[in-house]
């Protein structure tokens, strides 16, 4: 796997490289709709959670869980007015202005970029890999859940 880069210097080549972009207002339809989307995603992969470990089909697993979060932070996003165009730069900005919500860089990083290896490289995701990342998605997505909610209640 790659050397994962600081927070802080992944962060900066976004701003730099132009791939956080400022919006001039936030659609809040859509952090609704994202907030909704991942929602009923979460709780159709519990049902669905057995299944895919006793297929071994882990990759499966990180794909959606990593998914989850995704639409979660980009709902997040929405409420600071940005947009990123990609998964790294999105999921870096979250780490740098969310930093109370304990969402760990290193932790994260991981599973975008093994995330990436299943997707692009056809890396399978091993029991092991799985078993060690399944507590962390399952508390991101419901500390990330929460906060998405908090702040469309206050919208």
């Amino acid at each position: 796997m790659k050397r994962i880069k600081p927070l802080d210097e992944v962060y900066k080549q976004c701003v730099k490289q132009g791939l956080l972009i400022s919006k001039k207002e936030a659609n809040y339809d859509k952090a609704k709709t994202l907030q909704g989307l991942a929602k009923f995603n979460y709780e159709s992969s519990l049902k669905i959670t057995l299944i895919l470990e006793n297929s071994k089909n882990y990759g499966m697993l990180w794909s959606i869980n990593y998914e989850i979060i995704r639409q979660l932070v980009q709902g997040l996003l929405v409420f600071d007015n940005i947009k990123s165009r990609n998964h790294q730069c999105l999921l870096a900005y979250m780490c740098k202005n969310y930093r109370i919500y304990g969402i760990d860089w290193k932790i994260i990083e991981t599973m975008r970029q093994l995330r990436n290896k299943s997707h692009y490289e056809g890396k399978l995701i091993n029991v092991e890999s799985w078993n060690e990342y399944k507590p962390k998605f399952s508390q991101y997505i419901n500390r990330l859940m929460e906060l998405l909610i908090q702040k469309l209640s206050s919208s």
